[in-house]
C-alpha cells in the first residue's frame, strides 16, 4: 500500500504587509535561544530563534522510525527522541503506527527551502510584495518554524491512504476517522507531546487558529515535557477545545489568561490592524555611572564596585531590556574620560565626582544597544571644563565609530545643546533634547559653565528668562534656557518628540510642588513614614513641556523611582531611578527604604495611526543590583514594587497618574484603550 506523506499544511495569516525578499529573511538574525521547550516560536515579532540556535543533543533517529524518504537522516534532540520511541512502542501495543517524516531543520535549510518558493512561484504575480505574501503562506520565514528547536516533527499517519486531498485530510482527523491522529490526542501527552497547530473551532469550514495564526497541521508535534503536555491536555478538556502549545507557553508566561483562552475569537484583533503602518518600540532607563565617585586611574575593561567586573559581567540583564527596541535612552550622569585626577582634577567643593572609561560607553553603544544618550546633569562638570570637553571629543569619537546610528544632546557648544538632534526609524521622524540642572551643590554653578557659539557647555533648566537662578520652591516666572530648547523642538518637524529632564530633589517620591502634608509619605525600611517634599519644582518644569505638546518626557537624577503620568498627548517618567551606577549604593536590599530599593527601564511601544504616532502600550521592568549588574526582580518581589508605583502616581498626580497591570514575569504594562496596536503592544495587550 502507497502512503499519504504529511508534510506542512497552508497558512493563510501573514506577519507584514510590506514588499519581502527571500534574502531579508536568511540575513535578518532572530534573538531568541531555542533551549526551552517553551520557547515561543510563531509569526509575531520577538519570537524568531537566533540564526546560529542549533541543539547541543541532536541525535539521529533510526530508520525504523522514520518514512523513508531517499535515505535522509532525521534528526531529534535525544530527550525527545527518547520520549518518542516511548510513544511509538505504546502506539503499536494498539495496533497503531507512527513514523516521522521531518525532524531537526537549521535555520539555513529553512533558508534554502524559503528561498526556492520564490523563482518557483514568480511568473504568478505581478508585484513582489504579492509574491512574498504568498511565499508565508506556504513557508515558514527562516528562525519562525518550530522544527529548529529539534523537538518538533511532522508524522506520517499510514491509514489515512494515498489518495486524499489536503482538505479532506483535515475534515477527517478532527472526525475521528484517522486513527494514529486519535490514539495521539488521548495519549501523547503521557510522553511529553502536545500539538502545535491544532484546530480551534467545530466549525470545519473555521481553519486558522486566530492565537497561532497557522491553519489546522494534524500531523505537527511537539515535545514540551510531561508535566507540560499533561497540563495541555487537562486545559483542553476544560475549555472544550484542543489547546496549540504556543498558546500554553504565552499562558504560562503571563501574555494570555484563562479566558482569552476560553474564547480565543476575542484574540483575531492579534493580527495587526492594517491602519497600523509602523510600530516603534522605544527604551528609556535611568541614571549611568561606570566608576565609584572620585576614582583616579580608570580600567578599560571594566570596574570595580566591590570587585572587579568586565562591562560585559555588568551587562546581561540590560542586554534583555534592549533586545529588539528601536531606540534605547540612558542618562550618562559622568565625565566620559580615561584622564587621571592629576591631570584633570575635580572642581574644588564638588561631592562624588563622577568619571566613566570611554571603553565602557562604547561597550554600552555598540553591544548593548544604547543609541540615545543625554549628558545634561549636574556630573557633567565635575572636572570642571577639561572634563566636559574630554565628554563632548570622547562622545563624537563613539558616534563616528558606532555599528549603528548614535543620538546626543547635552553638552556641546550653543548650537548642540539648545537644537534637537533629529532621529529617523523606519522611516519617521523622532526629535529629541536633552537639559539638565547643574547647582544641587552651589546654586551659583547654574551660570558656569555655559556653552558659546565656540566652548562647550550646558545650558540649565533653573536659569530663569531675566537671568535670575531659581530659588527653591520658588518657580522662575519663565524659564528662559527650556523655553528655548521648547521652542526649538516645537519647530522641529518630526513625528514624535522628546525631552529628556535632569531635575529633582534626590531621594524625593512624590511630585508635589513644595508641600509636605501629613499624607506625602513613603515607607521606609523600619516601618516609619517619613515625609519627602519636592522643592525643586519640577513639576512646574514638566507641566510646561507638556504644554508644548511634547510626546515623551524623560526624567532622572533623584536616583529612585517617581511617578509616572500620562495624559492622552504626553508622558511623563519623573525618575527612572539609576540604571548602572556604580557611583551610588547597593539600593536593592531590606537596609533601604522601599522606595529606593528598585531602578526601573521602561519600553514604550508607539503605533503609527492615520498619519501619527499615538503611544499603544508602556512596559514597566523594575530592576535591581543598580551598583554593578542590572536584571529582573523576581514576579512576586517586581509586583510589589509596581502596586507602590501605581500608588504614587495615584497620589500625586490623580488621574494622569498610569496604573500599570502586572504580569508573572517580573514586569508590568498599562495598555492605552482605544489605540490600535501593532504585533509587539499586541503580545503585551492581548484581545485589543
Amino acid at each position: 500500500m502507497k502512503h499519504l506523506v504529511l508534510t506542512l499544511g497552508l497558512i493563510v495569516s501573514v506577519t507584514s504587509t510590506s514588499a519581502l525578499a527571500a534574502s531579508k529573511y536568511c540575513t535578518d538574525d532572530g534573538q531568541q535561544d531555542g533551549s526551552d521547550y517553551l520557547t515561543l516560536v510563531s509569526k509575531e515579532d520577538g519570537h524568531k530563534l537566533k540564526r546560529s540556535y542549533a541543539p547541543n543533543d541532536l541525535v539521529s533517529v533510526p530508520k525504523d522510525l522514520t518514512w523513508n524518504k531517499s535515505g535522509s537522516t532525521e534528526q531529534l534532540r535525544k530527550e525527545v527522541l527518547n520520549a518518542f520511541t516511548a510513544m511509538t512502542t505504546a502506539a503499536k501495543a494498539s495496533d497503531v503506527t507512527i513514523k516521522i517524516y521531518s525532524g531537526y531543520r537549521s535555520f539555513d535549510q529553512q533558508c534554502s527551502t524559503y528561498a526556492s518558493k520564490f523563482p518557483k512561484f514568480k511568473d504568478q504575480f505581478k508585484t513582489e510584495e504579492q509574491l512574498a505574501l504568498y511565499v508565508q503562506s506556504i513557508s515558514a520565514i527562516p528562525g519562525r518554524s518550530e522544527h529548529q528547536l529539534g523537538a518538533t516533527f511532522d508524522l506520517v499517519y499510514p491509514s489515512l491512504g494515498p489518495t486524499l486531498s489536503y482538505p479532506d485530510i483535515k475534515e477527517r482527523c478532527p472526525l475521528n476517522k484517522c486513527k494514529e491522529y486519535e490514539w495521539l490526542l488521548n495519549n501523547a501527552h503521557n510522553f511529553g507531546m502536545a500539538m502545535s497547530y491544532p484546530r480551534y473551532s467545530k466549525d470545519l469550514k473555521v481553519e486558522t487558529n486566530p492565537i497561532t495564526q497557522y491553519n489546522f497541521e494534524p500531523w505537527h508535534w511537539r515535545y514540551v515535557g510531561v508535566e507540560s503536555a499533561t497540563e495541555i491536555y487537562k486545559i483542553s478538556q476544560d475549555i472544550g477545545r484542543r489547546l496549540s502549545v504556543l498558546e500554553y507557553a504565552k499562558y504560562k508566561k503571563g501574555l494570555l489568561t484563562i479566558d482569552q483562552l476560553q474564547n480565543p475569537e476575542t484574540y483575531l484583533s492579534k493580527r495587526v490592524p492594517q491602519s497600523v503602518t509602523q510600530e516603534i518600540v522605544i527604551g528609556m532607563g535611568g541614571d549611568i555611572s561606570l566608576s565609584r565617585p572620585g576614582t583616579d586611574k580608570l580600567e578599560a575593561t571594566g570596574s570595580s564596585y566591590n570587585s572587579f567586573a568586565t562591562w560585559e559581567q555588568m551587562t546581561p540583564g540590560l542586554k534583555k531590556m534592549t533586545a529588539g527596541n528601536d531606540l534605547n535612552f540612558m542618562n550618562l550622569e559622568s565625565v566620559i574620560s580615561e584622564q587621571t585626577n592629576a591631570t584633570m582634577p575635580a572642581i574644588d567643593g564638588k561631592k562624588w565626582p563622577q568619571k566613566s572609561h570611554p571603553n565602557g560607553v562604547e561597550y554600552l553603544v555598540n553591544q548593548v544597544g544604547f543609541n540615545m544618550i543625554s549628558s545634561a546633569n549636574n556630573h557633567s562638570y565635575d572636572y570642571d571644563q577639561k572634563g566636559i570637553d574630554e565628554t563632548v571629543t570622547n562622545l563624537k569619537r563613539i558616534k563616528a565609530t558606532a555599528t549603528h546610528p548614535l543620538y546626543l544632546s547635552g553638552v556641546g557648544t550653543l548650537e548642540e545643546t539648545a537644537q534637537p538632534q533629529v532621529m529617523e526609524v523606519n522611516g519617521l521622524k523622532i526629535a529629541f533634547v536633552a537639559i539638565g540642572m547643574k547647582g544641587d551643590d552651589r546654586p551659583d554653578w547654574e551660570k558656569k559653565w555655559r556653552p558659546t557659539t565656540a566652548t562647550n557647555g550646558m545650558l540649565s533648566v533653573r536659569m530663569c528668562s531675566n537671568g535670575n537662578i531659581e530659588k527653591a520652591m520658588v518657580p522662575c516666572p519663565e524659564y528662559g534656557d527650556l523655553k528655548i530648547v521648547l521652542e526649538n523642538l516645537k519647530n522641529t518637524p518630526a513625528d514624535l518628540r522628546i525631552v529628556s529632564i535632569h531635575e529633582g530633589m534626590e531621594l524625593s517620591v512624590y511630585t508635589k510642588n513644595g508641600s509636605t502634608p501629613d499624607n506625602d509619605t513613603a515607607e521606609t525600611k523600619d516601618g516609619v513614614q517619613r515625609q519627602r517634599s519636592e522643592n525643586r519644582n519640577i513639576e512646574a518644569k514638566i507641566a510646561l513641556i507638556k504644554s508644548y505638546g511634547i510626546d515623551l518626557v524623560i526624567g532622572h537624577h533623584t536616583h529612585n523611582v517617581r511617578p509616572l503620568s500620562y495624559n492622552k498627548k504626553s508622558f511623563a517618567a519623573y525618575s527612572l531611578g539609576n540604571l548602572l551606577f556604580l557611583g551610588g549604593k547597593n539600593y536593592s536590599t531590606n537596609e533601604f527604604p522601599l522606595w529606593n530599593r528598585f531602578g526601573l527601564f521602561v519600553k514604550n511601544y508607539y503605533s503609527f495611526v492615520n498619519g501619527k504616532l499615538e503611544l499603544a502600550a508602556s512596559q514597566m521592568i523594575p530592576t535591581k543590583n543598580s551598583h554593578i549588574s542590572p536584571t529582573f526582580w523576581d514576579a512576586p518581589t517586581a509586583n510589589r514594587y509596581v502596586d507602590y508605583l501605581n500608588a504614587a502616581s495615584k497620589k500625586s498626580l490623580g488621574d494622569e497618574g498610569i496604573q500599570y497591570k502586572s504580569l508573572n514575569d517580573g514586569t508590568a504594562v498599562y495598555c492605552v484603550p482605544g489605540v490600535e496596536k501593532g504585533a509587539k503592544a499586541l503580545a503585551l495587550c492581548p484581545g485589543q
